[in-house]
């Protein structure tokens, strides 16, 4: 098993976008007097629903649901509960990671499009202390894409508590990519994410190519949490801006990172913010990049989560802004959490809208204006 922690060559491909160097900005949410709030534009429904599981979880219990697209109900279609020291970490395409909370090992399944349990892969994880955060397809979103048997997934692990030059900080997340048998294909590190004072929670493609990691307060005591977008297509993570979110405000801040020379920052921060958030009681839960029902339109998603069975999503636009309403995702399962989403893949019975007609014939006189 690698354990290696410099960047691998198999990473390198992640991503596709980019650059890197900028000077350091940050823009922070002005006050919303009266007449601003009241100007707030009405924000559509939840424009991104094409789901393919909605993960609930407690202590040893995972519930595997389902939202229906043309009616919004949420259907648990599998439970599966064990010992309460097994976690229920994260969910996507067609597997399903858990972690045991007292001796860290970790527990890979493959499960089929019914959420039934078709195989397992365990881990050791990538050093003591190292928590499991979620796990992500690598391709997330590709339209078309490779069948689910041929693609690729990415582990992500918060590091644990460390003693450097008398220092307490916190190790750098590891990160591992495994194929769809759980062979480690290759594992790497991610800088600037390590912080003693939050939680990560998720770390997923996104829209524009880049990664998006989603981390909360400890303790999630404050109803608020960050995303933060990296980029990797030079074969090194650079972290590019940070956007800040709560519960009842939506984004209220954001900030550019400062990159290295010769590198510059592809990315800006929103000019203005006129987000709601879902409302009081919701926690920052999930990031996911899913598809329009309609269309083929992708839009980056938070889901928000409280213990009463209760979540809720909304579409964020390239710079972060919220662009459709908090749309509830009631399930009933009053003492569980939302913990993850999964967008629709290429498996049968979910697939992505696209084009998937083969490219036409050439024919003679094709080419004879070149």
């Amino acid at each position: 098993m690698n354990k290696s922690t410099t960047a691998v060559t198999a990473m390198g491909a992640w991503l596709a976008m980019l650059g890197a160097a900028a000077t350091l900005a940050s823009c922070v949410a002005p006050e919303r007097g009266t007449d601003e709030a009241t100007a707030v534009q009405a924000l559509t429904p939840w424009s991104a629903p094409r789901l393919k599981w909605i993960l609930y979880g407690t202590p040893g219990t995972a519930k595997l649901a389902r939202r229906d697209l043309s009616t919004g109900v949420v259907t648990v279609l599998k439970t599966h509960a064990f010992a309460t020291h097994w976690r229920p970490v994260s969910i996507a395409g067609n597997k399903l990671l858990w972690q045991r909370t007292d001796t860290g090992e970790v527990s890979l399944w493959t499960i089929d499009n019914a959420g039934n349990y078709v195989r397992h892969n365990v881990y050791a994880p990538p050093g003591p202390g190292y928590r499991a955060a979620s796990i992500a397809l690598s391709d997330d979103g590709a339209c078309p894409a490779m069948q689910l048997a041929a693609r690729t997934y990415v582990i992500a692990f918060e590091g644990p508590l460390q003693v450097v030059n008398n220092v307490i900080r916190e190790a750098a997340p590891a990160l591992w990519m495994v194929d769809d048998a759980g062979a480690i294909l290759s594992t790497d590190t991610l800088p600037d994410a390590a912080n003693l004072f939050s939680t990560i929670r998720d770390f997923r493609p996104e829209k524009f190519g880049r990664w998006a990691l989603l981390t909360v307060p400890t303790g999630n005591s404050l109803f608020s949490g960050s995303v933060s977008y990296y980029d990797h297509s030079t074969g090194t993570w650079f972290r590019l801006r940070t956007d800040s979110y709560s519960a009842s405000g939506g984004l209220t801040s954001c900030a550019l990172d400062t990159l290295p020379p010769p590198f510059s920052n592809p990315t800006s921060c929103a000019t203005n913010f006129v987000d709601s958030g879902p409302g009081s009681g919701y926690a920052l839960s999930g990031f996911q990049l899913a598809q329009d029902v309609t269309s083929n339109n992708m839009a980056n998603n938070l889901l928000w989560t409280r213990t009463d069975g209760t979540a809720a999503v909304y579409a964020l636009d390239g710079l972060g802004q919220q662009t459709t309403a908090p749309t509830a995702l009631v399930s009933g399962l009053a003492g569980y959490r939302a913990e993850s989403l999964a967008g629709a893949d290429e498996s049968d019975g979910f697939p992505l809208i696209c084009d998937h007609r083969p490219p036409p014939i050439p024919r003679p006189g094709d080419f004879d204006d070149l």
